[in-house]
């Protein structure tokens, strides 16, 4: 009994932490479809190959905000992109390959 507790107890954790993890792979997954700017200001993952594409309106990436692809292509399509003292855009490869970000 008390093994299936630890285990149950160890599962609910891993949910947590996964829960936690969301990739951004559309604009509406940084911010609501009418926000204007786009504020991001917080660590986001995007998928890579993503289009993150808010047409006309700008995106505005604060201090603390951060669009990390791990590999391959982000594309940015905006109005404006704007990246506060704090804030980054980011690729990185565990394969040393490097990562592409276009906007």
């Amino acid at each position: 009994m008390r093994r299936s507790g630890s285990l149950s107890c160890s599962l609910l954790a891993l949910a947590a932490v996964c829960a936690r993890v969301s990739l951004a792979t559309v604009a509406s997954d940084l911010c609501p479809a009418t926000a204007d700017p786009c504020v991001v200001s917080s660590a986001k993952t995007v998928t890579p190959g993503s289009t993150l594409d808010l047409g006309s309106r700008a995106l505005d990436v604060r201090a603390g905000g951060s669009l990390n692809v791990s590999s391959g292509l982000m594309t940015i399509l905006a109005g404006s992109v704007r990246v506060e003292s704090g804030g980054a855009l980011l690729g990185s490869s565990s394969q040393a390959t490097g990562a592409s970000i276009k906007s």
